[in-house]
């Protein structure tokens, strides 16, 4: 899978797999992150790797008690460390480089973990004080996400999208024009393939999907005899017996 395509795949998985994640696949989502770019390439940031199942059930709570991260057998807590972001750009890394970077990192972990076939989504909103606790974390340093990561036991799509109109200006800001496919030649015509192409595949495997289902679920009869496919000369006429020569049987056939 390219990053094109994984950009367009990600999606927020509420649902995994009671199935762990391979190291190596966790190690090159991690590696993901630690690639992402950063302000002044300090790399003022650090990943906490959560497996207990305990210790992920006290996130969720934290998380204002989203159970459905319970079932996630990863979680990766994303940490400023903001030892350097401040001494090199003051209060601005503080409060927005850190922002920034950490942002990036998750960016980069979600779009891998998506390329491995993965599900996984972003959290932001949780309580400070609950996982500061819960992970010993301490001042200068913050936590800013966590990423639960597994695999998906839903068939997720992504949310919808505002259409690229509403964010892109050209050359001044709120300036906007009329054909933004003519703007960007063959955008328009790119993306139009990419979308057939992948509704193609879904046609496909839905129709192998439901193949196997009728195959799963068909019973087992003999094929019935359909007289109307018998060629006209074939069909004879029914032989009529007079009364006298009707043997009336005894009892009905079994």
């Amino acid at each position: 899978m390219d990053a094109i395509e994984s950009i367009q795949k990600r999606y927020g998985c509420r649902k995994y797999l009671d199935k762990p994640v391979e190291r190596e696949k966790l190690g090159l989502v991690l590696d993901a992150g630690r690639l992402a770019p950063s302000a002044g390439n300090l790399q003022d940031r650090s990943f906490l790797v959560v497996r207990d199942e305990g210790s992920r059930g006290k996130i969720a709570d934290a998380c204002g008690n989203q159970s459905w991260m319970k079932t996630a057998p990863v979680h990766i807590v994303v940490i400023s460390e903001n030892k350097k972001l401040g001494k090199f750009f003051g209060q601005k890394g503080d409060k927005i480089y850190s922002v920034q970077d950490t942002s990036f990192a998750a960016e980069n972990m979600l779009l891998a973990a998506t390329a491995l076939e993965l599900g996984c989504s972003l959290v932001v909103g949780f309580s400070d004080e609950a996982l500061n606790d819960l992970f010993a974390v301490k001042a200068p340093a913050q936590i800013l996400a966590i990423i639960t990561l597994g695999y998906s036991a839903e068939q997720g799509k992504q949310s919808a999208k505002y259409p690229l109109e509403k964010f892109v200006y050209f050359e001044k800001y709120g300036q906007t024009i009329e054909e933004l496919a003519a703007a960007f030649g063959e955008w328009g015509a790119a993306r139009e393939k990419f979308t057939s192409e992948k509704v193609k595949d879904v046609k496909r495997e839905s129709k192998n999907l439901f193949s196997w289902l009728k195959s799963k679920f068909k019973k087992k009869e003999e094929p019935m005899h359909d007289h109307f496919m018998e060629k006209k000369e074939e069909i004879k006429e029914p032989v009529r017996e007079s009364k006298e020569e009707i043997e009336i049987p005894r009892q009905l056939p079994r």
